[in-house]
């Protein structure tokens, strides 16, 4: 499967990782192909360069690490072409995972696991999908 990684999933696997998100990253992410937008690792720099410091060479280690594909996303924050999405930060993620073509948007974003638009992938936080692979890997006896 495919999957797009919202900014926030990246986030928490690094600042918390013994958390759901970095469990998430150590057992599904190895086996899906990942795809992170050009503007959701612009903003995690910047975030974590504003907020956390101290934490931006772990960050920027979890990236070397993690293979994914990079795609192209807006800069364009403008919600009118997404009617009912709340936050305009969130625009070039939708469009992104759009784009991409991806199976799955992994976020832990609230208002996105209740936007609906034509195009966007299925939604799930990471725990939720691993909970998910995790009933479709067994096998019944």
């Amino acid at each position: 499967m495919r999957l797009f990684l919202d900014t926030n999933a990246v986030l928490s696997a690094v600042l918390f990782p013994e958390g759901r998100a970095a469990t998430f990253f150590r057992r599904a992410v190895t086996d899906h192909s990942n795809v992170l937008g050009a503007y959701e690792i612009k903003e995690l720099r910047a975030v974590f360069t504003r907020k956390f410091p101290a934490k931006v060479d772990a960050l920027e280690v979890f990236l070397a690490e993690l293979t994914f594909e990079t795609i192209d996303t807006p800069k364009d924050r403008r919600t009118s072409r997404y009617p009912g999405l709340r936050d305009p930060k969130d625009a070039p993620i939708v469009e992104g995972a759009i784009r991409s073509g991806c199976d799955y948007l992994i976020t832990g974003d609230n208002d996105l696991h209740a936007f609906e638009h034509e195009g966007l992938p299925q939604i799930a936080a990471p725990g939720e999908f691993l909970s998910m692979t995790d009933a479709s890997d067994v096998t019944p006896e």
